[in-house]
């Protein structure tokens, strides 16, 4: 009997002496990554950006850039001009198709109702355009209190609706930056879907020293048959503990040129001095971009 007494007293010091260490330890391990991606309101936003959209919108800023300096270039206004008769025809082309021949390109009902009624106006030319449809979520920003560290991830995926009239070498990126330091690269990847459903990933890739991630792809085969889709990611982590951080994505499209030219990738944040840019450079001509900020606070 008193073996007993002394046995079930000595597993009950035993598991006293256990939680003595155990229960301050629980706390430290659950408190180590503090995940900050909650506080954010809004870590996904969708977008729609149209082909023949880019180009009206490029020659409104030629306009107004003209207007603003009191200098007229005939040339630049001309070319900007022929890039929306080119796409007129484009159009025009794509009207003596039959629906599904059209369905085929991957253009939708509302695309192909406005290239059968086309008529030469903007309004048409907008509807019945192709267009890339994409979205940026922010997946992961947390702190690590072992490490000092603000670890953050991004995806950036989509896909275009329609066969764009130019079917050259696409970019996307994605750029994250802290309001205590810059985030480093810890890892990136992407893959591009084609037609037939064949993946390719890693394509060709640049890396923005402390600011974000690029990569370049073919956005069409030999038979100018459009991918289905592209994703990108993007993982990076920061000195210190940012209560702050900037996080944005491009989608550059290009059209054959001889002159390079740089497309800058920025974001920066509501009532903050920071900001991030870094520029990709191809021998191409950068015919449109759009850029998706984001902005965290904590």
């Amino acid at each position: 009997m008193k073996r007993k007494s002394i046995e079930k007293f000595g597993k009950i010091i035993i598991s006293m002496f256990l939680c003595m260490f155990l229960i301050p330890i629980c706390p430290i391990y659950a408190l180590e990554d503090e995940n900050m991606l909650n506080s954010i309101p809004n870590t996904e936003q969708h977008y729609e950006t149209s082909e023949y959209g880019a180009i009206l919108a490029k020659l409104k800023s030629i306009e107004s850039q003209q207007i603003a300096r009191k200098k007229y270039n005939s040339n630049e206004l001309r070319n900007i001009f022929q890039e929306r008769e080119n796409y007129h025809n484009y159009i025009y082309e794509l009207k003596e198709k039959t629906t599904d021949e059209l369905l085929e390109m991957n253009f939708n009902n509302t695309q192909i109702n406005a290239i059968k009624n086309f008529d030469g106006s903007d309004e048409k030319a907008l509807l019945a355009s192709a267009y890339v449809s994409a979205t940026l979520k922010l997946t992961k920003f947390n702190y690590t209190s072992s490490t000092n560290r603000t670890n953050a991830s991004a995806t950036f995926s989509g896909k275009w609706v329609g066969t764009p009239l130019y079917k050259m070498q696409d970019t996307t990126a994605i750029g994250m930056i802290g309001s205590l330091s810059r985030f480093v690269k810890q890892s990136s990847s992407n893959a591009i879907t084609h037609a037939d459903g064949s993946v390719v990933r890693n394509t060709k890739s640049e890396y923005h020293s402390s600011a974000g991630q690029s990569y370049k792809f073919g956005i069409a085969n030999i038979n100018g048959k459009i991918i289905k889709s592209f994703t990108m990611t993007y993982t990076a982590a920061a000195d210190g503990k940012n209560t702050l951080m900037d996080y944005g994505a491009v989608y550059a499209h290009f059209k054959e040129t001889f002159s390079p030219t740089g497309v800058s990738v920025g974001v920066s944040g509501s009532g903050a001095s920071i900001g991030i840019s870094f520029t990709i450079k191809y021998s191409h001509d950068l015919e449109w971009k759009h850029i998706y900020p984001q902005s965290s606070y904590i």
